[in-house]
């Protein structure tokens, strides 16, 4: 909280609103999904409430919304906030709300998995909608148009641009609609090429954006919630106590010093049993496990006796890790010999001080990934730091650059560039680191391994088929082709290849798939349940545990190859498939942060618990406190720490199954010795096994063999050979159901498993209890001694006798052995003649086939050649027609041209003519117009005249009027009005047509001035015309010319002195030669064709004949094939069968005796028929050691009368004891702890749990192959691949004339090999 504190103080804030932010970025580190910082965390919060302008009393709701989102969408928390702190600032500036910012980077990261890049991509998207402001910017002009189109506004009724946010909006709404070009064509708008994929994955994805915001906007109390639940839970608690813890060791010794201690004295530590090695040990281990209550308890009990020794023994080492002088000298300082250490520490001390010295300077340069990773983020930080003030002292004006700022950016630049290569080194450190970590992941299991035989010797192990073929490919120096090719090819030579799944040593990618599956495993609950179950929630924690890591290792090295780091590389299939799974279930488990109980402590919740699984109790009670591995896990010792009774319960119900499996045991086994070896299981005989494991069919005896028979033998018998490829034998067949049967009863009770569940539960809280046979007495009389000595020298005697015994037994089935290998010997040598008979008559006819097809088609292409050369004769006879055809062509175009001139010639004879009658006629439509003007105006004159006369003779007329009281005569007024009327109108109308006239006059003369200049540019234009016509007219008048001069000169032709008849004729003549041109081509294009109809029935004919030839052939060749395969799988199994035998006949032959024990089972409860003094017998009522007597009257000595599941698990009992036997027969399930081995006198080896022993024939074997020179074994032949010889050849390719030619040369080449090799 005090760097929190720090950091708001230092960004301004006062000391009350300091401390109370301090509280919300200390509230955002419990809340949040991965682990964070209070510097980072307080980081975070300040560039929100920038951003967004969010007040110090507000600042919670940031990570409430963060906190809320993170649970209810598959992000998280840590994605958010650094999606959050590279596009908050450019969405706030585009008008978005935090909540609106939430959504769209979760709508984002949901689909890509990438928090920053999806920040990144959603700044290039705002920013590039905001360019729709700028009227200069393409894009912008692009996306108006875009937006127009789609009815969606931009901006607001008071004209400012909407938030990016609600015009994605819109889009979204529209975008199912659009056709996939048009998308494709606004995503590429809208977010560039780079950021396409982003883009498409938020408007598929927009809903979630949608309710993103709304989750964001109703998150209040979210975080408060949470950190309330989390300071009650165990991993708070855990934590609390883990630190204080860590800081006491912290003060009593050197982290560094205590991790060097472990890892360069293991041995030391090992056998050094006190209690300083046991707190070295603990308190390293604090590193990576949470600590319960008890182991600290146990832990500080240790304390007072040992923290003088320790801090002493510490002061010794820090002295001499950090170099200041001898070892020696160091010890003196700190007080002698005596105050620092048990004997034992100074006996290896000096051993430890030069691995101190090494591993120091190894360490700098090889850091492991949690230190590389460290490394590189101080310094990305510092180097991101140190850029932002270089970008912002770039930003300003000159003006505002005084020289202390100059002096800074210089010297900000050279730290740049030297930050820039530490943050190279420290990159690729940590890839490498990455890289080393992820291919140390190896372990041991059961996994798929080829292998590989040549001529019946094992050459090699791989990992798949595809790996053997590759690495033999290579050796081989075969050419390329696909796997079955390559396969098919190395089983010609010899190479034989056995799949099988064996227990062995995985690799990193095995691990990896393993822990990918059980993830899968751990999804698939979680996407069909709504409540964890403590076995889940288990099964989650030993999987966060373990791969949280390795999940940081997988990003950092994706991470590292995406920069192109050094030391990078490409994740595996096994890795990405890990990646993907564990981001899948740690964001499903999120979504369980506060639902249900994480840990069943109570007997109710395991009843209830019981009561939805359909288990008892104390099944429920088993799964819930151990793993998969039958391991107790963290969730289940706080269980038993914190809930009495618990620990009785499961060992009771342990116990109850353990019963249940040896009562099933203790049945088959007496079914299974009912059968014997005489005679061959009947189908009852097997149903009774079946019964007594559980099987309701054969089939879950058979394996991974689907067998449908009803009778069990048969089924059986049948998947028997299904499996092995033979018909078994009866002593094969009934060893193998007895095998299958065993497998169906350890599957399904698991016996081992619940046997270490039982030692684990036995061993928590306390001690564990052991017991042992036997008594002592002293005080033997005479005749006991006697007794004694009589018993010690019959079991030397009958130690001699089952030696012998064994002997014998060896050298007989030696010798039937050695029959069955002569006759597999003759058998493989019959068949390998077979497959050599058979291959001979396949090449024979490939060849045969080959031979036929080439001579049909040296047939084919003579007759081809004489076609060719009649088609040649044709082809030239065809051009001389084509060039007579050509000379006719040119006289008809000369000829017609010809007419067409004369016409033209006529024609303008015939204008000229015609202009001459115009002017005749327009000369008399003159005169008449004239004439016809005088006549108007005439006309005018009389009727003016008549008009007068009116008004006169109305002037001079008198009507009788009634006036003043008497009639008399006057002048009719309204008659002479209207005479008058008449004549002005008359007059007035004249005036009106003359100013016309004038008017008219007027304009034809103002026109007359334009029409003449626009006749003198009509004139200069047609003068123009006639100047580029002669120009156009250049090449028709050259070929004109050159046709006249044919038709004079070949032909006689002159068309300017014939008359119409010669003209005539000679239109009759050419006629009649162009249709005789035109016959003889169609001739000869008949001829042509006919010859290509030949060609194309001699063509079909010879593909008939080869087809027939090859059909005739595949057939021969399949059926020999058919033998030939037959053949090869009789050799192959003769080989394996020859290859199997000799492995045992050297086993034999190198099989040793040895009066070791052994650990035996025993046989309807009494030793088997090939025991001898001193072996282990396991019972249905304990273990029993022969200690005297002879086979069937033995005596033996109870070693403890606990009952074991199997002999396994009675050797894993006697090993922790201290008993000591056998592996000289081999085992491949050994016991964990001391055992003797060797058959040239014993050897003490440790051993795991699970390890395997080889047999002394398999190790000779083995040791005889490992003194072998490789080079004399390979014969010089890699050397011989250095001496191959390529001679430099000159090619003439005369058709070959420019660059260009030779590429499509090549390209031909290169056309003819794919038609060629798509043929084959």
């Amino acid at each position: 909280m005090v760097e929190a504190s720090t950091e708001f103080r230092k960004n301004g804030f006062n000391d009350d609103d300091a401390a109370t932010l301090a509280q919300v970025a200390t509230m955002f580190q419990n809340v949040s999904d991965e682990a964070i910082s209070a510097g980072d965390s307080a980081s975070f919060i300040i560039s929100q409430m920038i951003a967004f302008g969010i007040e110090a009393e507000n600042a919670q709701s940031i990570i409430d919304k963060v906190n809320e989102v993170a649970n209810r969408f598959s992000v998280s928390s840590g994605d958010l906030s650094q999606a959050l702190g590279i596009v908050a600032s450019t969405s706030s500036a585009m008008g978005n709300s935090i909540d609106q910012t939430l959504g769209v980077v979760t709508a984002i990261t949901e689909q890509t998995r990438n928090a920053s890049k999806s920040a990144r991509a959603a700044n290039t998207i705002f920013s590039r909608l905001a360019q729709v402001v700028d009227e200069n910017s393409d894009t912008g002009k692009a996306l108006t148009q875009i937006y127009n189109d789609l009815g969606i506004a931009l901006y607001d009724s008071s004209g400012q641009m909407r938030s990016t946010y609600d015009i994605l909006a819109d889009l979204a709404s529209q975008w199912d609609s659009l056709d996939k070009n048009t998308q494709q064509y606004i995503a590429i708008t809208s977010a560039g090429t780079n950021q396409l994929n982003n883009f498409l994955a938020l408007m598929n994805n927009f809903d979630h954006a949608t309710e993103a915001t709304a989750t964001s906007l109703d998150s209040a109390g979210s975080a408060m919630r949470e950190n309330e639940s989390y300071q009650e839970s165990l991993e708070y608690q855990t934590n609390n106590l883990k630190a204080t813890f860590q800081d006491f060791a912290n003060n009593v010794l050197d982290e560094e010093v205590i991790t060097t201690v472990i890892k360069v004295g293991d041995a030391f530590l090992k056998l050094a049993n006190t209690d300083i090695g046991q707190l070295i040990t603990k308190v390293t281990l604090l590193g990576g496990l949470s600590w319960g209550a008890s182991s600290l308890l146990h832990i500080t009990k240790l304390i007072p006796t040992i923290t003088r020794q320790f801090s002493d023994f510490g002061a010794v080492l820090s002295l001499v890790a950090e170099g200041s002088g001898t070892f020696g000298a160091a010890i003196g300082a700190a007080g002698g010999a005596a105050s620092v250490a048990l004997p034992i520490i100074l006996a290896v001390s000096a051993a430890i001080v030069g691995a101190i010295e090494l591993f120091k300077v190894y360490k700098e340069s090889h850091p492991d990934f949690e230190t590389a990773q460290q490394d590189a983020e101080t310094l990305s930080k510092s180097y991101q730091d140190t850029k932002d003030r270089l970008a912002e002292i770039n930003a300003m004006d000159w003006k505002d650059r005084t020289a202390a700022i100059e002096k800074e950016r210089q010297e900000l630049e050279k730290l740049r560039e030297e930050q820039e290569k530490e943050l190279k080194v420290a990159q690729m450190r940590e890839a490498q680191a990455a890289s080393r970590e992820l291919e140390g992941r190896t372990g041991t299991g059961t996994a798929t391994r080829v292998h590989v035989y040549d001529e019946g010797e094992e050459v090699g192990t791989y990992t798949s088929i595809e790996a053997a073929i590759e690495d033999l490919t290579e050796k081989e120096g075969l050419a390329a082709g696909t796997t079955e090719e390559l396969k098919a090819q190395l089983l010609e030579l010899n190479y034989a290849f056995l799949t099988m799944q064996e227990e062995t040593k995985l690799t990193a990618d095995e691990v990896n798939a393993l822990d990918a599956q059980a993830l899968e495993s751990l999804g698939d609950e979680l996407r069909n349940t709504d409540e964890l179950t403590a076995n889940q929630i288990s099964r989650y924690q030993e999987l966060h545990d373990k791969l949280a890591p390795v999940y940081q290792q997988i990003i950092s090295l994706e991470e590292a190859y995406l920069r192109g780091d050094a030391g990078a590389r490409q994740l595996t299939s096994s890795e990405k498939e890990l990646k993907l799974e564990y981001g899948y279930v740690v964001t499903a488990m999120r979504k369980f942060n506060n639902e249900g109980k994480k840990v069943v402590d109570t007997v109710k919740d395991l009843n209830d618990a019981a009561e939805d699984t359909g288990k008892t109790m104390g099944q429920t009670l088993v799964d819930s406190l151990f793993d998969v591995n039958g391991n107790l896990t963290e969730v289940g010792k706080t269980a038993l720490t914190t809930t009495a009774g618990l620990k009785d319960l499961a060992i009771a119900e342990l116990e109850a199954q353990q019963q249940a499996s040896n009562t099933v045991y203790d049945n088959l086994v007496d079914e299974i010795n009912k059968v014997g070896t005489a005679a061959m299981m009947t189908s009852s005989q097997i149903a009774a096994m079946m019964a007594a494991v559980g099987a309701t069919s054969a089939s879950q005896l058979s394996g991974a063999v689907d067998v449908t028979q009803a009778d069990n033998q048969q089924a059986l018998m049948e998947a028997y050979r299904r499996t092995y490829g033979k018909t078994p034998t009866t002593a094969e067949f009934n060893a193998w159901v007895s095998k299958q049967a065993t497998n169906k009863w350890q599957q399904d009770y698991q016996p081992d498993k619940i046997a270490k569940q039982l030692k684990e539960l036995q061993n928590w809280g306390g001690g564990t209890t052991t017991s042992s046979g036997g008594s002592g007495s002293s005080g033997k009389s005479a005749a006991e001694k006697a007794a004694e000595e009589a018993a010690e020298k019959a079991a030397e005697e009958a130690a001699a006798a089952a030696k012998q015994a064994w002997e014998n037994n060896r050298q007989k089935e030696l010798y039937y052995l050695k029959l069955q290998q002569a006759e597999l010997k003759e058998a493989a040598d019959a068949a390998k003649a077979e497959v050599d008979k058979y291959k001979d008559e396949l090449d024979a006819i490939s060849q045969a086939q080959k031979d036929e097809v080439e001579a049909i088609q040296k047939e084919l292409e003579a007759q081809l050649a004489v076609i060719e050369k009649q088609r040649t004769n044709l082809e030239k006879q065809q051009d001389m027609l084509e060039d007579q055809a050509d000379d006719i062509s040119s006289i008809i175009d000369y000829n017609q041209e010809y007419a067409d001139r004369q016409i033209d010639n006529l024609e303008v004879e015939k204008d000229a003519l015609q202009e001459t009658i115009d002017a005749i006629n327009e000369k008399y439509d003159k005169q008449i117009e004239a004439l016809e003007t005088t006549n108007d105006e005439l006309d005018k004159e009389i009727e003016r005249e008549k008009l007068l006369k009116a008004l006169a003779d109305a002037r001079a007329k008198k009507t009788l009027v009634f006036k003043d009281g008497r009639f008399t005569y006057e002048q009719d007024i309204e008659s002479i009005s209207k005479a008058q009327a008449d004549l002005d109108k008359f007059d007035r109308e004249q005036q009106i047509e003359k100013e016309k006239e004038l008017i008219e006059e007027n304009r034809k003369n103002e026109l007359q001035y334009s029409k003449d200049e626009q006749a003198a540019l009509d004139a200069e234009i047609e003068r123009w015309k006639k100047y580029k016509e002669g120009w156009a007219n250049l090449v028709s008048d050259y070929n004109y010319q050159q046709n006249a001069l044919l038709a004079a000169q070949k032909y006689g032709l002159n068309l300017e002195n014939q008359t119409w008849t010669q003209r005539l004729n000679n239109v009759n003549r050419f006629a009649s030669e162009y249709a005789n041109v035109m016959q003889q081509q169609q001739d000869v294009q008949s001829q042509l064709t006919a010859l290509q109809e030949r060609q194309t029935e001699l063509q079909e004919a010879a593909t008939a004949r080869q087809d027939e030839v090859i059909a005739r052939m595949q057939y021969q060749y399949s059926q020999i094939e058919q033998l030939y395969k037959q053949a090869q799988e009789r050799y192959e199994q003769a080989q394996k069968d020859l290859t199997d035998i000799n492995d045992k006949v050297s086993g034999k032959e190198n099989e040793s005796y040895t009066d070791l024990p052994r650990v035996l089972k025993s046989v309807n409860g009494s030793a088997p028929s090939d025991a001898k003094i001193g072996d282990y017998i396991v019972t249905g009522g304990g273990i029993f050691q022969i200690i005297g007597g002879y086979p069937g009257g033995w005596q033996s000595n109870k070693i403890t009368g606990t009952k074991f599941a199997d002999v396994n698990a009675a050797k894993s009992w006697l090993s922790s004891q201290g008993y000591q036997f056998q592996y000289a027969r081999g085992t491949t399930n050994a016991h964990e702890g001391i055992s003797l081995v060797g058959e040239n006198g014993p050897e003490l080896r440790v051993t795991k749990s699970g390890d395997g022993i080889l047999p002394a024939s398999v190790t000779q074997n083995l040791w005889s192959w490992g003194k072998l020179d490789p080079e004399k074994v390979l014969g010089g032949a890699m050397q011989n691949l250095g001496n191959l010889i390529f001679n430099n050849a000159n090619l003439s390719f005369p058709n070959i004339k420019s660059g260009s030619d030779a590429r499509l040369f090549v390209e031909n080449l290169k056309n003819l090999a794919y038609q060629y090799a798509f043929a084959r």
